[in-house]
This record gives C-alpha cells, structure tokens and sequence, in this order.
C-alpha cells in the first residue's frame, strides 16, 4: 500500500487510538468494529480486505489517519509478511501489529524480520489485541513470551552459534536457477499469478508454468508454497 502522510496520525495530544484493519473475513472485521464501538477506545476508523482495497478507500472518501495498523496474515502467511515488509521499507514510521491463526514460530520470526511492531494470535482474545495496540501507540512492542523465545533461539542459531557456517552451507544449498527462474521465483515470493508473472516478464503464460515446474523440480518441492519457505528459510531469498 503506498501510504501517504494523511493516512498516518500524527500524535498531537488526542488520547483516541485511531486504528486501520486489513483482514479477508468480513464477519472478523465487522466483529471488531462492533468492539471497538462499544469501549470507544481504540476506534477502528477504517477497515478492508486487502492492502489495495484500504489503500483505494483512503483515496476516494475522507477517513481519519490511524496510529495502528492490524494485519490478519491469513491463509498465505509469507506473501502477507513479504508485502509488510515493502510497506514498511516506504514508511518506516507505519505500526503495524499481526494478527493470525498460524500457531507455526517462523512466521512469528519472519514478522519481526519484516518490521511489525505486534505479534497477536486470534486465539488470544480480544483483551490481549488491545494491550498490543496500547503497547505499541506508546512506542514499545508487543511480542508474548513464547513468541520472543523462539525469536532470541532464531537469532541465537543464525548469529551467534553457527552464523559463518549456515551462510556457507545455505550458499552451496542453493539450487542453480538461472536468471529467469530466480524472477519468476521472486515474483511467486511478491504472490504473484502465473498470468501476473507473464505479463510483468513479457512472456507467455506456458513458458512461466515451465519455469515454475523447472525450478521446483531443482529446489526438490511439490508445490509454490513449498518453493516459497523453502528459498527464504535457506537464505536464498530475504524476506
């Protein structure tokens, strides 16, 4: 989403939270806006399906900046991260707390390597989304006990116990693409169709799906999802 200054608040003395939601299920998004009209605060002041559809609504109404922004990472974890990640490169001063039903660590790792400020599991309930959200308005983080341990053991085990190492052993891992294989592999990363991946390459559409079968068969993965962890947990890709 290309996030521009008016969508972001800048904190001048108002004590009303002001969050933005992305999330696909429209009974989750009207659920939450339920809540949060009935504490009063935080407000949820927009909401939508996708990055896109927030970004298409702040161009065509009025609608007040948020301070938050809550992402559910839904069935396709890594794209959503992936797309976190942009987002936050374009606006470094854009909070935003995840929001998941995937009970796996790594995405919880991947998440922080992206740059969120919050890490919210649904089963959680609602009471600990609104400590992550006044967590994180007050400039601090919002990351459970077990999410942090799994991120210090992350960290432990790239950096700091077989850091030199694993950087070796993942280079000579990495299966030989050739150049195109390793575009179409990144733009399958950004979440991409094969018709997208076509059409921002400049080639057809069969000649795609034997770039995605070639590289599969050489990264030893039966599906795009598995091509896709496969190339960021050995390094090959950086989420």
């Amino acid at each position: 989403m290309q996030q521009k200054n008016n969508y972001i608040n800048n904190k001048n003395g108002n004590n009303l939270i002001s969050v933005a939601l992305v999330d696909k299920s429209l009974l989750y998004r009207d659920s939450l806006k339920v809540l949060f009209d009935t504490i009063g605060s935080p407000k949820l002041v927009a909401y939508a399906p996708t990055f896109e559809q927030l970004n298409d609504l702040y161009k065509k109404e009025e609608r007040e900046p948020f301070d938050i922004l809550l992402v559910e990472i839904g069935d396709k974890p890594i794209y959503s991260i992936h797309s976190i990640k942009r987002m936050v490169e374009k606006n470094p001063n854009l909070n935003i707390i995840v929001l998941t039903e995937e009970t796996e660590d790594i995405y919880a790792v991947y998440s922080i390597r992206a740059g969120v400020k919050g890490y919210v599991l649904k089963t959680m309930g609602f009471s600990a989304l609104l400590e992550a959200i006044q967590h994180v308005y007050d400039g601090n983080f919002y990351f459970n006990d077990d999410i942090l341990k799994n991120v210090i053991y992350d960290y432990q085990d790239k950096y700091l116990n077989n850091g030199e190492k694993e950087e070796v052993e993942s280079h000579m891992a990495s299966p030989i693409l050739s150049r195109r294989e390793r575009e179409v592999l990144e733009l399958i990363i950004d979440g991409k169709t094969n018709s997208e991946i076509a059409q921002a390459l400049a080639i057809k559409e069969v000649t795609v799906k034997n770039h995605v079968y070639n590289l599969m068969q050489k990264m030893n993965v039966e599906h795009r999802t598995g091509a896709v962890l496969k190339a960021i947990k050995q390094g090959w890709v950086a989420i």
